[in-house]
This record gives C-alpha cells, structure tokens and sequence, in this order.
C-alpha cells in the first residue's frame, strides 16, 4: 500500500494535544494560526485505525487533503446524521 499526504486541521482547544499525542510518527506541525488551531501533515497509509482516530476528534477536526479522505469523512459523518436524525421516528 503506498503512503498518502495527510493535512488537517486542529481547532484551538484540541491542537496542543495533538501536538503533543500524535496520531503517527510522521506528524509534522505545519502552521499555528493566530486564534491558536494548528494545521498538521501525515505521511501515512491511510486505513481504518487512522479513520477511527480521526472520527475521535470529530467536532474538533477537519482534513484538508487528500480530497479521497476527505470524502469519506464527509459520507460517514451523513450516514452518522441520517442514523441519528431517525431516532424517535
């Protein structure tokens, strides 16, 4: 499997734990916003574990890039809403 350039987005509350509890070794800071979010790049295989660690700072994340990832957390997170807008229906 080859390795895809991973850039996300850390809001301001979660970036210094980020920082410091990478998501893996490759992790490199790339910039520090004024208001504090961060912006990091991966260079991983991009794979389920990965998915699930993002999906753990849902509210708190964004990927940029790859567009493909990118994607995917856009669909997972409309199944997630579908699922959760049907409760008491």
């Amino acid at each position: 499997m080859k390795t895809e350039t991973v850039h996300f987005w850390v809001d301001q509350q979660n970036a210094p734990y980020v920082q410091t509890k990478p998501f893996h070794k490759s992790q490199k800071l790339i910039e520090t916003q004024e208001d504090g979010c961060m912006i990091f790049e991966l260079n991983v295989v991009i794979n389920q574990e990965l998915q699930r660690e993002f999906f753990g700072f849902a509210d708190t994340i964004k990927i940029l890039s790859p567009q493909s990832l990118v994607d995917f957390m856009a669909w997972k997170f409309r199944l997630a809403k579908e699922r959760y807008n049907d409760i008491g229906e």
